[in-house]
């Protein structure tokens, strides 16, 4: 028997002052160390590089954030960046010794190997609320900005600093199995694959498997939802991580040769919490959850709020409500392209999300806008086939988006399609001309998408696989109209409305109405079009 094993199996002498002290210095050294190592150091600076990269580039849409999904972010950079190199570095810490043969040597001192896992365990714990506080400077920071919605409790953002800790204790149980050195980069590749895959593969009874995983996240949707549709477990996660953390200490201590019954006991017991713990999580969501996810996907009305101004109103959940500012903007721009009679007409913008089909290869698809739905309820709530809204705001394409779907309402007259519907002919033309004066930011966020598609435009609504499609020779005319002084263009529009905007005004004729060359018009290409070209 070797001196190590000799010493491993006296008894512990837990009750000895000195022994307690002695772990507390030894917890006291290897926290510094853990918090001095350069895959720690490498951690923290990539996760403020992470956070503030997109500010300093200006990343527009971090100026209206859905809070439960800053914080579902927040969580996960958290666990993943410092959690993973907490596993790393903890893991190399148990090992060091092994590693640089001197395990003969350590076990000669009076702790035992139970007593030294115990002190790297210990040194793990200054780990939370460090995590704690710079979660919570990013969350309390992201939550000051006037055109943030919802809000984050504070267990909600305690989960990343023990997904820390756990992690960080799995990097000690690894180091009381094996030591050797690409263990802990494996676990954290193998932890990432496991967590972004359980979104693909998401189990069609509904089974929430991601809620086993030291990170979670809330089912995930085409875009956000309203906070009160999301079935938040983040308690009960926390109470998962806690007793987790607590299950894998003990296992690390009885694999290091830790054997009171005591410790046998709690572990039972420790894992009978996990697991009573992990149910609660993985069940699918509650009946009146998925029921309020249905009357907010077909019926939104009851559950939001509206606010007319002048002509418009807008309606949507109501932590949406301070987006209305930046909404009646969008609006009132693409509105100066519009005859003012048109113009005066009442109009209505209600937000939509489809919240009723998570994604996932097992758990849903991307279904088709339930309008007959919509049009029955907007009829009751007073505000008739109501412009789209969407819950993500602050990108250009956001502001498109707004702007096209109002500018096709008011040019078509049609309420939004069930099925994809192409744009065609004068319409087309006239409908991107209005989108895009609504702003400068509109007319950037059309050059990206179109910068993404290559020809047509494809706009999708609200989170469903349905939308509206704008052909190529669209943007070629709008381009050459785009070339045309202002004033007169607006004239010509104005004096011409009704033929410009009736379904049977091909691009030809626009082009001759507004004084564009005809030649310039490539061919439609899309067959949905041209047979009304």
């Amino acid at each position: 028997m070797t001196v190590a094993n000799a010493r491993d199996t006296r008894s512990h002498p837990r009750e000895s002052p000195a022994a307690r002290s002695a772990i507390l210095r030894i917890a006291r050294i290897e926290a510094i160390r853990l918090l001095r190592h350069p895959v720690m150091i490498g951690g923290f600076l990539t996760l403020a590089l992470a956070w503030l990269l997109p500010t300093w580039f200006g990343d527009q849409a971090a100026a209206y954030p859905s809070m439960h999904e800053v914080n579902q972010s927040v969580q996960l950079a958290s666990a993943f960046i410092l959690g993973g190199a907490a596993l790393i570095v903890s893991h190399l810490a148990v090992t060091r010794a092994t590693r640089h043969g001197a395990e003969a040597l350590v076990a000669t001192l009076a702790l035992t190997r139970a007593q030294r896992i115990a002190a790297h365990l210990l040194a793990l714990v200054p780990l939370v609320p460090l995590t704690g506080i710079i979660v919570a400077a990013r969350v309390m920071t992201i939550g000051a900005d006037p055109h943030a919605v919802g809000s984050v409790a504070p267990h909600e953002m305690a989960v990343g600093p023990f997904a820390v800790l756990l992690l960080g204790a799995v990097g000690v149980l690894l180091g009381s199995a094996t030591a050797l050195t690409v263990t802990g980069p494996v676990t954290v590749a193998l932890l990432f694959f496991a967590t972004f895959g359980s979104v693909l593969f998401a189990p069609a009874n509904g089974l929430r498997i991601q809620a086993l995983l030291p990170v979670t996240y809330d089912e995930v949707f085409l875009l956000p939802i309203p906070s009160a549709l999301v079935d938040r477990r983040d308690d009960w996660h926390l109470l998962y991580l806690i007793a987790g953390t607590a299950l894998i200490a003990l296992a690390a201590l009885l694999a290091s040769g830790y054997r009171p019954l005591w410790s046998k006991v709690t572990a039972f017991l420790t894992a009978v919490a996990v697991g009573v713990v992990a149910w609660i999580q993985v069940k699918p969501p509650d009946q009146t959850v998925i029921e309020a996810r249905a009357t907010a996907t077909s019926t939104p009305a009851s559950q939001q709020v509206c606010e007319r101004r002048s002509e418009i109103t807008y309606c949507a959940w109501p932590e949406f409500k301070p987006w209305f500012d930046s909404w009646d903007r969008i609006a009132r721009g693409a509105l100066t392209r519009v005859p003012p009679d048109v113009a005066a007409q009442p109009l209505a913008v209600r937000q939509r999300v489809n919240a009723a089909n998570p994604l996932g290869l097992g758990s849903g698809t991307i279904s088709k806008a339930p309008v007959d739905s919509w049009s029955r309820d907007d009829e009751l709530a007073g505000t008739p086939n109501a412009v789209i809204a969407e819950t993500t705001w602050g990108r250009p394409e956001d502001e498109f988006g707004l702007a096209s779907r109002l500018a096709y309402a008011v040019v078509s007259g049609n309420p939004p399609p069930a099925n994809i519907a192409a744009v065609c002919g004068a319409q087309s033309l006239v409908t991107l001309w209005i989108a895009v004066g609504a702003s400068e930011s509109a007319k950037a966020g059309l050059e990206e998408l179109r910068s993404r598609g290559g020809g047509g435009v494809f706009m999708t609504t609200a989170g469903f696989g349905t939308g509206v499609a704008f052909t190529h020779a669209s943007f070629v005319l709008l381009r050459a109209m785009s070339e045309l002084p202002e004033n007169s263009t607006r004239e010509k529009v104005f004096a011409s409305w009704k033929k410009l905007t009736e379904p049977s005004t091909t691009l030809h004729q626009a082009a001759e109405i507004l004084g564009i060359a005809t030649a310039r018009i490539p061919p439609v290409g899309d067959s949905r079009c041209q047979e009304k070209e």
